[in-house]
C-alpha cells in the first residue's frame, strides 16, 4: 500500500512521537515511518495518515495497549521463543502444553508471582518506591536525542541499588551523555 505523508504528516507525527515518549524521528526515518503507518493503515478502517494522527490526537487512549499486556501476563510461548532458553531453565521455570496446548510452554505460577507486566513510558517520572538490582535498557536510547538519553540514564541511575548494574544495547554507548554509571565493559555499567 502506497501512502501519502506530506512534510505536515511528518512534522505532526514526529512532534506527537517526541512529546509522548521521547523518542526523536529525525528525517532519516520518514521512510520507517511511512512503511510502519502503511501496515496500520492496512490493517485498519484508517483512510490516511491524517485520519490516523487525527484519532490519535483526539480518541485514542493509553487503554488500548491493555491487551498486548493481557497476553503478556498470560506468560504461554510457542516453542519455538522458548526452545532458545537453556533446557535446564525450561524444566525450572516452565510447563509444557498438553492436548490442545501442545507447542506452547507456560511461565510456571513461582515465577509469574515475581514477574509484573504494567505499561510504563520512559519519560514519566519513574515510581520512587523501587529500586532494581539489575535494569535492561537495550536497544531503546538510540531513538531518543542526547538530552533525553542523559535524562533516561540518570533516572535509571537513582533507581538501581548500590553496586547494581545497568546494561545497554551492543550498538548503543553512553559517549556525549553525563552520568554517574562506572563503566565495566561494552554495553555494561555498574553504579
Amino acid at each position: 500500500m502506497q501512502i501519502e505523508l506530506t512534510e505536515k504528516d511528518f512534522s505532526n507525527f514526529s512532534k506527537l512521537i517526541y512529546d509522548k515518549c521521547g523518542i526523536n524521528l529525525h528525517n532519516g526515518k520518514r521512510e520507517l515511518l511511512k512503511a510502519r503507518l502503511a501496515t496500520i493503515l492496512r490493517k485498519s478502517d484508517f483512510t490516511s495518515v491524517k485520519d490516523y494522527y487525527r484519532y490519535l490526537t483526539e480518541k485514542a487512549s493509553d487503554q488500548e495497549i491493555i491487551p498486548l499486556l493481557n497476553t503478556a501476563k498470560q506468560g504461554i510461548y510457542d516453542k519455538d521463543r522458548v526452545g532458545k532458553i537453556p533446557y535446564q531453565l525450561q524444566r525450572a521455570y516452565f510447563k509444557k502444553g498438553i492436548r490442545k496446548w501442545q507447542g506452547f510452554y507456560r511461565v510456571k505460577p513461582e515465577l509469574q508471582k515475581v514477574i509484573k507486566f504494567e505499561r510504563f513510558n520512559l519519560m514519566d517520572p519513574f515510581p520512587s518506591n523501587h529500586t532494581f538490582d539489575v535494569v535492561f535498557l537495550r536497544n531503546v536510547m538510540i531513538y531518543f536525542d542526547k538530552p533525553t538519553q542523559e535524562k533516561l540514564v540518570n533516572k535509571c541511575y537513582d533507581i538501581i541499588e548500590r553496586d547494581g548494574y545497568f546494561f545497554i544495547g551492543h550498538s548503543e554507548s553512553l559517549t556525549g551523555v553525563k552520568h554517574k554509571f562506572k563503566y565495566i565493559e561494552p554495553s555494561v555499567y555498574r553504579k
